[in-house]
């Protein structure tokens, strides 16, 4: 063997072993390889641009950072509870997980025949700050937006937008008085404790705030479903224990599979302007609920 192709030899190995491109074979030059070599690199790089595109897209990286600090604020609102009250969040933060990833077409339906419905009754865009409880996505934030409302923050177990918060709904981090409007559609019945709930809703709410609460009724209880509050009266009385009833928008039951109601259950409905809050007792909250 020759002193120039020993040299080679290591050089051709090395760029085969980089590059894929395989060293010159015999009437090859090193110029035809690095050709080769270079081609191959704009081919990765485009491959690479088009994936990063992609994750872009469906908001990487932030989306899977959200991810990974919304599982470390959920661990910790979780800390303290005993373990009857943290399988009930598991059992939440499953089913809303589950639910986000497969979100039907009647279900965003709703969501916008529900936004109308509200915008019918109330001036939207003279609310400035609107809490969306359960939202487990961002449609419910977005129609509101579009509709009019200056900020929306939601709140659920989970989190895939940076304006919802993985906070309880029992118990709230947000201040006394600081929403214009609170919005629940479907999430009152999964409560743990239906009192505590709309006492935090009522609480959050601004004096004359709007108070939207949309459930299912006449259905089948379960584990994740626990309330059916059976019509919109005893839901109103329920409110009506918590705080006064300054104005009653709307009080309907509305059936399933209905041009105001797409979903496949009934509904009680309620859009009212909340009053001056007054401390509910237990016998008050049984009375309405009973």
């Amino acid at each position: 063997m020759c002193r120039g192709t020993a040299r080679r030899a290591p050089k051709a190995a090395y760029a085969r072993f980089i590059l894929g491109c395989g060293a010159p074979r015999h009437g090859h030059s090193w110029k035809n390889m690095l050709k080769a070599a270079n081609a191959r690199v704009d081919r990765l790089l485009a491959t690479a641009r088009t994936r990063i595109g992609e994750a872009r897209a469906n908001g990487w990286p932030l989306a899977g950072i959200r991810e990974l600090f919304g599982t470390m604020r959920y661990r910790r609102l979780k800390q303290h509870a005993d373990s009857a009250y943290g399988a009930y969040l598991d059992l939440q933060r499953n089913r809303s997980a589950r639910k986000r990833r497969h979100t039907s077409a009647v279900e965003v339906s709703r969501k916008q025949q529900l936004t109308r419905t509200l915008a019918a009754y109330v001036n939207l865009h003279g609310l400035r700050k609107a809490l969306v409880v359960g939202c487990r996505d961002a449609g419910e934030l977005d129609l509101l937006e579009r509709a009019g409302v200056s900020d929306v923050v939601g709140i659920d177990l989970i989190s895939g937008d940076r304006r919802i918060r993985i906070m309880d709904m029992h118990r709230m981090a947000f201040a006394d008085g600081t929403f214009d409007l609170v919005y629940a559609s479907h999430c009152l019945e999964h409560a743990y404790d239906l009192g505590a709930t709309l006492a935090e809703m009522i609480r959050v709410l601004k004096h004359r705030g709007i108070l939207l609460i949309e459930v299912p009724v006449d259905y089948q209880v379960t584990a994740a479903d626990r309330h059916d509050v059976r019509s919109a009266d005893n839901l109103l009385a329920l409110i009506a224990a918590h705080a006064t009833l300054e104005r009653v928008y709307l009080r309907e039951d509305v059936p399933r599979k209905t041009p105001t109601n797409p979903s496949g259950t009934a509904v009680a409905r309620i859009i009212a302007a909340i009053g001056k809050k007054r401390r509910p007792t237990a016998a008050a909250v049984q009375e309405a609920y009973g």
